[in-house]
C-alpha cells in the first residue's frame, strides 16, 4: 500500500491588489529578515500556459495570470522561488511562494488569528530564538510576544515565538535543544507544518490510518506561557500532535492541533483559496501509480475531492509532477504529488550543479 513519504513543501500563495508593493516586502521577509535561501524559477523554462491551466483546475479558480516584481515595482520574468533554510538536502521540506493577480472579487483566506480553522501556519527551527526577536523588533515587524519558553511534550522544552509576516500570516519559530550552538538567528529548517483541526482523533484517522503518518510527539498545552504566545486566554489549552511520514530522514513534523475551551469555536474560513492561503504537499515515493492509488483510497473521506489526479508541467531541473488536490475534513487544501519519473533532486545537488547554482539567492549577510 502507497503511503505519505514525508512532507514536501507548501506553498503560499500571495495575492494583492496592492501587488507590486508587497511582493518585495514578502520576499525581502523571509531572504533580509528570516534570512533564508531563495531558488528562483524563471517562466521561460515552464510550459505557462498548461501550467497555470492545470492550477486554475485543480483549484477551482478563476483565471490565474503570475505577477512578479522587483523593489522598484518592475515586472521582471522570475515565476515564484522556493524558499529553504540552511538544510538543502532532499527530505528537508521547502516554501513555494507563489503571485497570482486574480480577478476582481475573488474571495481571499487571510489567517486573522492562531486559532482559525485549518492549516494556519509553519514553524522554522532557528538557532536563536531571542536574536531573530530581538533583530525583527530593530526592524518593526510585528510579534505575538516576546519570546517564552514551553514544553511540548516528550520534545521537551522549547523556547518559541511568533512573527507576522507582511501578509498577516503567523511564522512560528522554534528553539529545541537540538540547539546546542547558538547563532545570529538563522532557520536551519521548516520544523512542522501546523493545521488546526476540529476533532483531532478524526484528524489523526484521516491522516494516520488513511495516508501512513505517524505520531511522534504528543502534547497538552496549557498555561500563561501559551497562552501569551498564542494571543489566547489566560485559560486557553490545546492537544497537539508532531506526525511525520515513513521517511525516517526527513525531519519536517506535520502539526495537528485541536483548541479546547473557550477557544473551540474557531474562526472559519471563508470560501475560495488565494491570498495567504497555505497548502500542502504530501510526497508520495514511487511512480505515477503511487498517486492514482493514495487518491482511491483516501477519496470517500475526503470532503471535497477536488480534482483527481493529472501531469503538472514543471520548469527545469525538475520532471513533470503527478498530483491531485483534495479538501480534508477541516477544508485544508492537500496535494498528493510525485515526479512521474518517480525521481526528486534536493536543492543542495542543485545548488553543486554549475548550471543551477547561480539561481540561489539570499539578501543580507549571508549572501552565497
Amino acid at each position: 500500500m502507497r503511503k505519505i513519504d514525508r512532507l514536501h513543501h507548501i506553498c503560499l500563495t500571495v495575492t494583492s491588489e496592492n501587488f507590486a508593493t508587497e511582493w518585495p516586502k514578502m520576499l525581502g521577509f523571509y531572504t533580509d529578515f528570516l534570512r533564508m535561501n531563495a531558488y528562483k524559477v524563471a517562466v521561460e523554462e515552464m510550459d505557462q500556459e498548461t501550467s497555470l491551466q492545470s492550477l486554475e483546475d485543480g483549484l477551482g479558480l478563476g483565471k490565474q495570470v503570475p505577477q512578479v516584481f522587483d523593489e522598484d515595482g518592475h515586472m521582471v520574468l522570475e515565476y515564484f522561488y522556493y524558499l529553504a533554510g540552511e538544510d538543502l538536502s532532499e527530505t528537508a521540506c521547502l516554501i513555494d511562494i507563489i503571485v497570482f493577480l486574480t480577478e476582481p472579487g475573488q474571495l481571499t483566506q487571510p489567517h486573522s488569528n492562531m486559532h482559525t480553522m485549518g492549516l494556519r501556519s509553519f514553524s522554522l527551527l532557528v538557532d536563536n530564538v531571542d536574536a531573530v526577536y530581538e533583530r525583527g523588533i530593530a526592524e518593526g515587524h510585528e510579534f505575538v510576544s516576546a519570546p517564552t519558553t514551553q514544553t511540548w511534550g516528550d520534545l521537551g522544552e522549547v523556547r518559541y515565538v511568533v512573527v507576522k509576516d507582511p501578509a498577516g500570516n503567523h511564522v512560528e519559530l522554534v528553539q529545541t535543544d537540538e540547539v546546542t550552538d547558538l547563532g545570529d538567528g538563522s532557520p536551519l529548517r521548516i520544523f512542522s507544518i501546523n493545521q488546526n483541526t476540529v476533532d483531532m482523533e478524526k484528524a489523526l484517522a484521516f491522516y494516520s490510518e488513511g495516508s501512513g503518518m505517524r505520531v511522534e510527539v504528543r502534547a497538552e498545552l496549557s498555561g500563561t506561557d501559551f497562552a501569551t504566545s498564542t494571543g489566547t486566554p489566560d485559560n486557553a489549552s490545546a492537544s497537539l500532535c508532531l506526525l511525520k511520514g515513513e521517511n525516517t530522514e526527513a525531519k519536517t513534523f506535520y502539526a495537528l492541533t485541536q483548541w479546547h475551551e473557550p477557544v473551540c469555536k474557531m474562526q472559519e474560513l471563508a470560501d475560495g483559496h488565494t491570498t495567504s492561503y497555505y497548502r500542502m504537499w504530501h510526497w508520495i515515493k514511487g511512480n505515477t501509480e503511487g498517486v492514482q492509488e493514495v487518491w482511491d483510497r483516501m477519496a470517500p473521506q475526503m470532503q471535497v475531492a477536488a480534482t483527481p489526479p493529472f501531469v503538472y508541467p514543471s520548469p527545469k531541473p525538475w520532471g513533470d509532477v503527478t498530483m491531485a488536490f483534495f479538501l480534508d475534513n477541516d477544508g485544508v487544501l492537500q496535494e498528493f504529488a510525485n515526479h512521474v519519473d518517480g525521481t526528486w533532486r534536493g536543492l543542495e545537488e542543485i545548488l553543486d550543479h554549475e548550471d543551477h547554482r547561480d539561481r540561489f539567492t539570499l539578501r543580507g549577510s549571508r549572501a552565497k
